[in-house]
This record gives structure tokens, sequence and C-alpha cells, in this order.
């Protein structure tokens, strides 16, 4: 794997992860606001 490629990996991680993050702080804030704390 030359590092090139590398690169492109480690960006797609980064994407994904912060897709995670932005669903999870969604759920989160539904969680809160359906608790009555939102």
């Amino acid at each position: 794997m030359n590092a090139e490629e590398e690169e492109e990996r480690k960006r797609g991680m980064k994407e994904e992860a912060e897709a995670v993050d932005a669903s999870m702080g969604k759920v989160k804030h539904k969680v809160m606001v359906m608790s009555g704390k939102g």
C-alpha cells in the first residue's frame, strides 16, 4: 500500500467517524427531548 492509498483510507475512516458522531448526537438529542430535558 502506498502513501496515497493510506491517506485515502484515513480520510474515509475520519468521515465515517464524523457521520457516526453526527447520528449519535441526533439520537442523544431525541432522548433528551423525550425525557423532557431538551
